[in-house]
């Protein structure tokens, strides 16, 4: 029986790269064997070129790694907290997946926001090195750690080591890798795609493995990614999916004779992950403030612009001055990563013309189209323009979990892709002759430069000396506190900082995190009068009056204070400092005790 070769995992096969070589010549289901040093060296160039260019990528957090985070704005900040609430709280007996300690009393459910698997792993190391740096090497090699996987699962499916290691190089450093690195750690941690694809090609084509173990590796691997970003889950998930139709559709045959292997290896990844994702399962769904409606954001927020794939974004080193109005008009923040360029999206497609009789070509196609075409979102935006024109991404909205993803998250699944058929086209240029050879590896390098990125900003860290110091303890541990400015955004993440600093001694009514409301999610508090006048204090222009308080209002603020459960006020460092601490002042009646960078009240009696 012809050996069935699944979607994008099999290898090169007796229908795929034998209709470009002379007929004597075959490349192997399974790579040839070699000497151990023969072996393991060219797979650990991989590795090693990862980890020099993250290093690379990084250098300007590394001049002082314990003070200066890597990243811009607010989300490293609170991904930061989370990271160290996890130790905290395995610590002292509370559950990791969910906290009160911010958005006090009620609290948030941190399976919706936090990275708590990564916090409990890495626990010792905050304790005995600090959380930045910890927090620093996370992220740094986080890159390097998917840039290698992706290698590893690409040689699986295209036995070309140079092919491999340019495969791992385009995923683990594509323009969506590093714009995350930017804010989201908890997106950098991209090792499921990779490794889902090594499971999926050992439950329908090599089968070497016992079931159980396929099973148990594959439902392990779901346990850790469910604890460090629930959405990656659900996207690989479907790319499963797609890649098992498209499977069927081609093989079917095939994959009905291997079918037993397959539905008992499933049910063994079934099994191994409720056993190991028990607790934090239970967390999410029965768990208090769990999300029960709503999107956690528009369908149509954060979409690729198609315009993107074409035209690169602030994050990519080269941007022609020529394409920068363009690029700022695309530009979604962080989330504008789909770029892969002419050069790239060249390669693919003559490797899909050239090599379409290779199930492992046609399946990579096939599946980065459909991901590239379902990132654009539920309409099409064109140029920073969005036309009335329906796309697939409005009905895949629709489903339980997929519909929280953000579109543009999708394009993950594309560069995978990406890499894999440029793997394949590296591995089809030893075949060919010496000028075209040196015509393609000269176009795959001019691709790889093009997606080239900047290096990583990084911003400093600091904490009020109040908050590591003895006047901390004057706060009851566990009472309430209320901390200007007040958080409800990842802009405003210093409060989260300072609380993680003093050791989570307090709680705080405030924090950026996903909340449920009766209309859907929130990120941060529920709107409060109280919380919106010291949001209006933060944003007030300079040389701006401290508002005069009604004794309707003061009487409002106290009781909305009382409602928290605040028995201590802080104003830490902030554009109007003077403003807000005069503001409390008047409310509290009395002025506060400055120490450490910040004003304090404590016994409030509200």
């Amino acid at each position: 029986m012809t050996e069935i070769t699944p979607p994008p995992v099999d290898r090169l096969s007796t229908d795929s790269i034998q209709a470009t070589q002379a007929p004597s010549s075959r490349i192997p289901l399974v790579a040839p064997d070699a000497p151990t040093r023969r072996r393991w060296l060219p797979t650990l160039a991989g590795p090693l070129i990862y980890v020099v260019l993250s290093f690379a990528l990084t250098a300007n957090s590394w001049s002082d790694p314990t003070r200066t985070v890597i990243g811009q704005g607010g989300d490293p900040i609170s991904e930061l907290w989370a990271l160290q609430w996890s130790g905290f709280a395995i610590g002292h007996g509370y559950n990791p997946f969910f906290t009160n300690f911010l958005i006090a009393p009620s609290g948030i459910n941190l399976m919706w926001s936090g990275s708590s698997g990564p916090g409990i792993l890495l626990a010792p190391f905050f304790l005995a090195f600090g959380p930045v740096l910890v927090y620093n090497l996370m992220l740094t090699l986080s890159l390097a750690l998917s840039a290698w996987c992706a290698q590893l699962a690409i040689f699986r499916v295209v036995p070309s080591r140079p092919g491999a290691i340019v495969g791992g190089l385009i995923y683990g450093f594509s323009p969506y890798m590093v714009g995350h690195a930017w804010a989201h750690i908890a997106i950098t941690i991209a090792f499921l795609p990779p490794l889902m694809l090594i499971v999926l090609h050992e439950t329908f084509v090599r089968q070497r493995w016992r079931w159980w173990a396929t099973g148990a590796f594959a439902g392990l691997l779901l346990a850790i990614q469910y604890t460090t970003f629930i959405e990656t889950i659900a996207i690989t998930a479907l790319a499963c999916s797609v890649v098992t139709v498209l499977l069927v559709a081609q093989r079917p045959r095939e994959v009905r004779a291997r079918a037993r292997y397959t539905l008992q290896a499933g049910v063994a990844t079934v099994v191994t992950f409720l056993v190991a994702s028990a607790y934090p399962l239970w967390t999410m769904l029965f768990g208090g403030q769990r999300l029960g409606r709503g999107t956690v954001k528009p369908a149509d927020e954060f979409v690729t612009d198609i315009v993107n794939f074409i035209v690169p974004t602030f994050t990519t080193k080269f941007l022609p001055g020529a394409l920068s109005a363009t690029s700022f008009r695309i530009t979604n923040g962080f989330e504008s990563g789909a770029y892969i360029g002419i050069p790239l999206i060249a390669i693919c497609i003559l490797t899909t013309v050239l090599l379409w009789r290779q199930i492992v070509v046609r399946t990579a196609a096939l599946t980065g189209l459909i991901f590239a075409v379902l990132s654009l979102g539920p309409r099409l935006h064109v140029d920073g323009t969005i036309l009335n024109v329906p796309l697939p991404f409005a009905l895949l909205s629709q489903f339980p979990l997929i519909g929280n993803a953000l579109a543009s998250r999708l394009v993950g699944v594309t560069d995978l892709c990406v890499g894999v058929l440029v793997a394949a086209f590296v591995a089809h240029l030893a075949t060919v002759g010496v000028l075209w050879r040196w015509l393609g590896i000269a176009l795959t390098a001019l691709g790889i430069i093009l997606i080239i990125p900047t290096q990583l900003p990084a911003e400093s860290y600091s904490v009020p000396s109040y908050f590591t110091g003895n006047a901390v303890k004057q706060i009851a541990p566990g009472t309430t506190v209320l901390v200007a400015p007040y958080e409800t955004q990842g802009s405003q993440a210093p409060p989260e900082v300072w609380q993680a600093a003093s050791g989570f001694r307090f709680r705080m009514p405030e924090g950026y995190a996903y909340v449920p409301t009766p209309t859907g999610p929130i990120t941060g508090p529920i709107p409060t009068l109280l919380g919106e006048e010291m949001i209006a204090i933060d944003d007030a222009p300079p040389g701006s009056a401290i508002p005069q308080l009604s004794p309707a209002e003061r009487a409002e603020f106290l009781a909305q204070m009382r409602a928290w459960h605040v028995t201590t006020v802080l104003v830490g460092p902030m554009p109007n400092y003077k403003l807000m601490t005069g503001f409390f002042q008047q409310l509290l009646g009395r002025a506060g005790d400055y120490r450490g960078g910040v004003t304090a009240w404590y016994n409030v009696r509200s």
